[in-house]
């Protein structure tokens, strides 16, 4: 039960975020996006690639592309297990935010990152800690 709301929570918190840095969702709603990761279509005039091998490379943190007929189209956030935690979502967040701004899509510092603060509500890790 905590195990679900921990992972609903924390993507809709990185949608949140997604939606404040300007950048669009792959979902067409909410109620079809998934918990376990945030899709987000590959900003015009850069490359998923360019924006992965920034975050790998100059940050340490691994995000993924799109793959088969979705390769190049969009990036994925993952929020699953250990990630679907506020300081894992913050910390990638964070780096995907500097990333963009690296490879010439410049988002406010900042912005989806705090977006996704006030998404999480009252985050309790007290409650149902380790489940």
């Amino acid at each position: 039960e905590h195990v679900a709301w921990r992972h609903q929570t924390i993507a809709k918190a990185t949608r949140a975020a997604v939606k404040a840095l300007g950048l669009e969702l792959w979902a067409a709603s909410e109620a079809i996006a998934a918990p376990c990761v945030t899709a987000v279509k590959t900003p015009s005039g850069v490359s998923d690639k360019a924006i992965i091998e920034a975050m790998r490379q100059r940050y340490g943190v691994t995000i993924s592309p799109g793959y088969g007929a979705l390769n190049g189209k969009l990036l994925r956030l993952g929020h699953m297990g250990m990630a679907a935690h506020p300081t894992m979502m913050a910390a990638q967040l964070a780096i995907f935010e500097r990333a963009l701004n690296d490879v010439g899509h410049p988002v406010k510092l900042g912005s989806g990152v705090g977006a996704a603060m006030e998404a999480i509500g009252d985050w309790d890790d007290s409650k149902g800690a380790g489940s």
